[in-house]
Protein backbone atom coordinates (compact mmCIF):
# COMPACT_ATOMS: atom_id res chain seq x y z
CA UNK A 1 0.00 0.00 0.00
CA UNK A 2 1.17 3.37 -0.66
CA UNK A 3 1.33 6.35 1.57
CA UNK A 4 1.42 9.00 -1.17
CA UNK A 5 1.00 8.78 -4.73
CA UNK A 6 4.21 10.52 -4.28
CA UNK A 7 5.76 6.55 -3.48
CA UNK A 8 4.61 4.93 -6.54
CA UNK A 9 7.71 5.78 -8.82
CA UNK A 10 10.34 5.23 -6.89
CA UNK A 11 8.67 1.99 -5.91
CA UNK A 12 8.30 0.69 -9.63
CA UNK A 13 11.21 2.13 -10.81
CA UNK A 14 12.93 -0.51 -8.01
CA UNK A 15 11.37 -2.78 -9.16
CA UNK A 16 11.53 -2.17 -13.17
CA UNK A 17 14.70 -0.20 -13.54
CA UNK A 18 15.90 -0.14 -17.27
CA UNK A 19 12.05 -1.19 -18.79
CA UNK A 20 10.21 1.45 -20.36
CA UNK A 21 7.81 3.53 -18.18
CA UNK A 22 6.95 6.42 -20.82
CA UNK A 23 7.12 6.36 -24.58
CA UNK A 24 6.24 10.29 -25.97
CA UNK A 25 7.20 10.55 -29.69
CA UNK A 26 10.64 9.45 -30.35
CA UNK A 27 11.24 9.35 -26.87
CA UNK A 28 11.84 6.00 -24.17
CA UNK A 29 12.21 6.63 -20.91
CA UNK A 30 13.04 4.03 -18.16
CA UNK A 31 11.52 3.65 -15.08
CA UNK A 32 15.12 4.48 -13.41
CA UNK A 33 15.93 7.66 -15.63
CA UNK A 34 12.17 8.61 -15.01
CA UNK A 35 12.94 8.18 -11.31
CA UNK A 36 15.90 9.98 -11.46
CA UNK A 37 14.50 13.29 -13.56
CA UNK A 38 11.80 13.37 -11.05
CA UNK A 39 14.51 13.11 -8.29
CA UNK A 40 16.00 16.19 -9.69
CA UNK A 41 13.22 18.35 -10.43
CA UNK A 42 11.55 17.61 -6.41
CA UNK A 43 14.90 18.89 -5.01
CA UNK A 44 14.98 22.21 -7.29
CA UNK A 45 11.63 22.54 -6.13
CA UNK A 46 12.86 21.92 -2.51
CA UNK A 47 15.31 24.04 -2.88
CA UNK A 48 12.97 27.09 -4.32
CA UNK A 49 11.56 26.70 -0.76
CA UNK A 50 8.13 24.50 -1.85
CA UNK A 51 6.92 22.76 1.20
CA UNK A 52 4.35 19.55 1.69
CA UNK A 53 0.76 21.03 0.99
CA UNK A 54 2.20 24.04 -1.53
CA UNK A 55 0.28 24.15 -4.50
CA UNK A 56 2.20 23.83 -7.84
CA UNK A 57 0.24 24.50 -11.12
CA UNK A 58 1.31 22.61 -14.08
CA UNK A 59 0.92 24.83 -17.00
CA UNK A 60 2.17 22.56 -20.08
CA UNK A 61 1.15 21.34 -23.63
CA UNK A 62 1.51 16.82 -23.37
CA UNK A 63 4.90 15.26 -23.40
CA UNK A 64 7.73 13.51 -20.94
CA UNK A 65 7.94 16.78 -19.19
CA UNK A 66 4.93 16.93 -17.59
CA UNK A 67 4.97 13.79 -16.45
CA UNK A 68 8.74 14.65 -14.91
CA UNK A 69 6.96 17.39 -13.36
CA UNK A 70 3.46 15.82 -12.46
CA UNK A 71 5.52 13.13 -10.41
CA UNK A 72 8.41 15.75 -9.36
CA UNK A 73 5.60 17.23 -7.39
CA UNK A 74 4.34 14.43 -5.82
CA UNK A 75 7.55 13.83 -4.38
CA UNK A 76 8.29 17.14 -3.02
CA UNK A 77 4.81 16.67 -1.25
CA UNK A 78 3.39 19.32 -3.35
CA UNK A 79 -0.20 19.27 -4.57
CA UNK A 80 -0.38 19.14 -8.76
CA UNK A 81 -2.84 22.07 -10.28
CA UNK A 82 -2.92 21.19 -13.71
CA UNK A 83 -4.12 23.59 -15.74
CA UNK A 84 -5.41 23.56 -19.54
CA UNK A 85 -2.65 25.14 -22.03
CA UNK A 86 -6.05 26.56 -23.88
CA UNK A 87 -7.35 28.56 -21.28
CA UNK A 88 -7.21 32.91 -21.85
CA UNK A 89 -4.50 34.50 -19.98
CA UNK A 90 -7.09 35.63 -17.64
CA UNK A 91 -8.61 32.17 -17.11
CA UNK A 92 -5.15 31.09 -16.47
CA UNK A 93 -4.53 34.28 -13.97
CA UNK A 94 -7.70 33.41 -12.31
CA UNK A 95 -6.45 29.59 -12.01
CA UNK A 96 -3.28 30.17 -10.85
CA UNK A 97 -4.23 32.92 -7.91
CA UNK A 98 -7.70 30.87 -6.70
CA UNK A 99 -5.15 27.88 -6.49
CA UNK A 100 -2.84 29.87 -4.37
CA UNK A 101 -0.21 28.37 -6.49
CA UNK A 102 3.50 29.12 -4.99
CA UNK A 103 5.03 28.13 -8.08
CA UNK A 104 4.54 27.34 -11.64
CA UNK A 105 5.86 24.86 -13.79
CA UNK A 106 5.41 26.11 -17.69
CA UNK A 107 6.48 24.54 -21.03
CA UNK A 108 4.55 26.08 -24.26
Amino acid sequence: MFASLGQILPRSAARYGSKTALVAGERRLSYATLNQSTNRLANALVALGVRPGDRITLYSVNGWEWVVAYHAVLKAGGIVNPINVMLTPSEVSYVVNDCGARVIIFRG
